[in-house]
This record gives structure tokens, sequence and C-alpha cells, in this order.
């Protein structure tokens, strides 16, 4: 939790199954909420979330309905941090397709957003999260 730290991330949102895990990590300048509240949407700078994979070969944190407590937790904050296991990191796209089964609102997350067609000036961080952490826990 360094990095939210060095980044001045204070305030955010933890998946309350992670917490119990977590929670020792975080010193009293933290101010981390297990329920998320989509009336303070603005008021979380990071959401950490259960990510069901990544896929190694893009660098791809893969989130689903069954696996991420709350949805609008991991793409609402500015940094996101998709918690997962090493058994969910695929080596392939086609890995990781083959084994994730068919689950119907699947988000592949390669980094922060970026576009072009503006004047053709690159913005970074259009929607979505700016900031993408992979915290891999035995």
């Amino acid at each position: 939790m360094q990095r939210l730290k060095a980044g001045g991330w204070t305030r955010g949102y933890c998946d309350p199954a992670l917490w119990p895990q977590l929670k020792a990590h975080f010193g009293p300048e933290f101010t981390v909420s297990t329920e998320y509240d989509c009336t303070r949407v603005d008021d979380y700078a990071f959401g950490i979330t259960r990510a069901v994979g990544a896929i190694a070969e893009s660098g791809t944190i893969v989130l689903n309905d069954a696996s991420t407590s709350r949805r609008l937790a991991a793409l609402a904050p500015w940094v996101h941090v998709a918690v997962f296991s090493r058994a969910q990191i695929f080596a392939t796209i086609a890995d990781a397709t083959q084994a994730l089964g068919d689950d119907q609102n699947v988000i592949w997350a390669t980094g922060p957003s970026k576009t072009a067609d503006i004047e053709g000036i690159l913005i970074e961080g259009v929607h979505g999260p700016g900031a993408q952490i992979a915290l891999v826990l035995p």
C-alpha cells in the first residue's frame, strides 16, 4: 500500500472479503470503506477489488460480475487495485478465454484508457482508472 500512500490516494474502497487480509497494511492516514456508496463516487481515490484473472502477454486484468464485488469501485476511482492469486495468471488471451467460462459481463482492462480522436491529441484516462495496480496474493 506504499504506492497508494506515495500517490496521496488515502481514501478508498476495499472489497469486504479482502479487507481482513489487507487491513494490517493500512496506516491511520487511510480511510477505507468496505461499503461502496454510489452517492459518494468522487470521494474514492482508490478501489480494491478481486479480479477473476490476469493475462501475462498483455498485462490485462480481467474482471467479471461473479468475482468483482463492486464493478463501479473498480472503474470509477483514479486507482484500481486488482487482487488475484498466482494461479489466476494466464499466459495468453486464448488461455484466459478458455479458462474463464462464459460469464456475460467480462471487462478486459489493460491500463488507463487513451484516445487521440480529438485533433490527434493523445489523452489518457478519459474513462476508467488512471492507474492500475496488480496485487498477487499467495
